[in-house]
């Protein structure tokens, strides 16, 4: 099963000031609401190809008590600073896709979030539960990526 998202957002700052929001490690827990421990400290090394892991917390136990946080893989597939950056997230559970584009805008910069996931193994099943107790994933997640850049704007904004 793959599902597929999108959100966009337009911040009153350049795409350079904006962009530093998504590859900084402490810029970017602030804004995900959570620490990021795949990004590098030394900026240098961010590149297509760099890779890192991360131990993602899981959302919502509910939906399924059994699943646990596990290293997750992530691997930067496209860096074009300012306005391009792609990361794949590859989990026991699901691979994800993030992509993210910055087009430069008379009061700033649109930000576009697309993602896109395919769940691996057992999870497939769990997906298919899921939709039959009505939850539409796909909308789920463009709600929360709708949050998360609206919470980068509120913090690119206030600087």
């Amino acid at each position: 099963m793959a599902q597929r998202s999108e959100a966009s957002v337009e911040i009153a700052a350049p795409p350079e000031r904006v962009f530093e929001w998504l590859v900084d490690p402490g810029l970017n827990g602030r804004w995900h609401g959570m620490e990021v421990e795949w990004l590098p400290a030394d900026r240098s090394a961010l590149r297509r190809g760099y890779h890192g892991v991360e131990i993602e917390p899981l959302p919502d136990s509910t939906i399924n008590p059994t699943m646990k946080p596990a290293p997750t893989d992530v691997e930067v597939t496209r860096y074009e600073p300012p306005l391009v950056f792609d990361q794949r997230f590859t989990h026991r559970f699901a691979v994800a896709d993030s992509n993210y584009r910055l087009a430069p805008t008379p009061a700033g910069t649109r930000i576009r979030l697309t993602s896109s996931w395919r769940y691996r193994g057992w999870t497939r099943l769990w997906g298919l539960v899921i939709r039959l107790r009505g939850v539409d994933v796909g909308r789920e997640h463009r709600k929360a990526a709708e949050e998360m850049l609206t919470t980068l704007k509120g913090l690119v904004e206030a600087e």
